[in-house]
């Protein structure tokens, strides 16, 4: 269910904490998530902000499953068909995304966050990505954002990943739509590394029904139903991005990464702000939860894959547990072995 419905759910069977006391986005909104145990949780009032600000809504493989409307032990097999046989999504006229056009460009109107002292800035990590590739076509990812101005950001752009592949195609220069208040379906084809040119939400469409409305100012496609979206270009300007907390839960260093320039932001009448915490179990969730099914998908074919789970030992992300059928063969077995290698790499 979109991010609205599962929220409405989860408020109906009051699984959903509301903080109405006044709370800074400078530390201090990052700190009650945390010690909730980044249980759902609505911010009603925020003083840097008229936004409300939700938090905690994918923290755990039971909130994943209930807001795609199935049991746990249902999401891997579900997650294997919709990376395997994606539909591609109904592009449509008009959705709620758009309810508010806003040209006049000022970020401070959202209650962008500031996690930890050590962070560079005040920053956005829940924001999905939207791009063309001049030959692949859309390609949909998480990249951080930290805030630099009133209507800029400096994105963390991994190298030789679909964002960057696509920026150096164009010139160096790419329109970019970042999506803020989004569905767990989308959330989840968003985080996973799909093969080149395969569209990460025709997997979200295929997890939930995934309906795109057309940009206001550039050629990109974003969900209907997300929050708020984010108009605007990757550009040749670089500046330093960084410190922040990367999955592992260590400061990732700084680096000289692209600046994005905001044109435009569309919202809801009355959008609501997702916010996740860097290096803990939302973002554990979301980055380990999707190698699952591409690690089953790998290893069935060559042996029958019964059952895969990213331990959080290994930060979600190193470490992983494979159940096989075991092969009676010893050179099916030796070859199960470096499919395993391989994926894990």
């Amino acid at each position: 269910m979109g991010f609205r419905d599962f929220l409405e759910l989860l408020e109906s069977e009051g699984k959903v904490t509301h903080i109405k006391k006044q709370v800074s986005t400078d530390l201090e909104l990052a700190g009650i998530i945390d010690a909730l145990g980044e249980k759902p949780c609505y911010f009603e009032n925020v003083k840097e902000s008229n936004m409300p600000v939700v938090a905690g809504l994918v923290s755990s493989k039971a909130l994943v499953a209930k807001a795609l409307n199935m049991q746990v032990q249902q999401i891997l097999p579900k997650m294997s068909s919709a990376i395997q046989s994606p539909v591609a999504p109904e592009v449509v006229n008009s959705g709620p995304c758009q309810e508010v056009v806003e040209k006049n460009v000022d970020l401070s109107m959202l209650p962008i966050m500031r996690y930890t002292e050590k962070d560079g800035g005040k920053y956005v990590p829940s924001a999905i990505s939207v791009v063309n590739d001049p030959e692949l076509g859309r390609n949909t990812c998480f990249h951080r954002l930290m805030l630099i101005g009133k209507n800029k950001f400096v994105a963390r752009i991994v190298e030789d990943r679909g964002t960057d592949t696509a920026l150096k195609k164009a010139g160096g220069e790419l329109d970019i739509a970042m999506c803020i208040g989004n569905s767990t379906a989308v959330l989840l084809a968003a985080s996973t590394s799909l093969p080149k040119g395969v569209d990460e939400m025709g997997m979200a469409n295929v997890l939930e029904k995934t309906d795109l409305v057309k940009c206001k100012t550039i050629d990109v496609d974003v969900p209907k139903n997300c929050e708020i979206v984010l108009e605007g270009r990757i550009t040749k300007e670089q500046v330093s991005e960084g410190p922040f907390l990367d999955l592992t839960g260590i400061e990732d260093r700084v680096r000289q990464q692209p600046v994005i320039e905001i044109k435009c932001i569309t919202h809801r009448k009355d959008p609501i702000y997702q916010t996740i915490l860097a290096g803990r179990n939302e973002h554990k969730v979301l980055m380990g939860m999707p190698k699952e099914p591409t690690m089953f998908n790998e290893v069935n074919k060559v042996c029958k894959c019964n059952d895969v789970y990213i331990t959080t030992g290994g930060c979600s992300w190193l470490h992983a547990v494979v159940q096989i059928t075991k092969p009676v063969s010893y050179t099916h077995l030796r070859a199960h072995e470096t499919v395993l290698d391989l994926v894990c790499r």
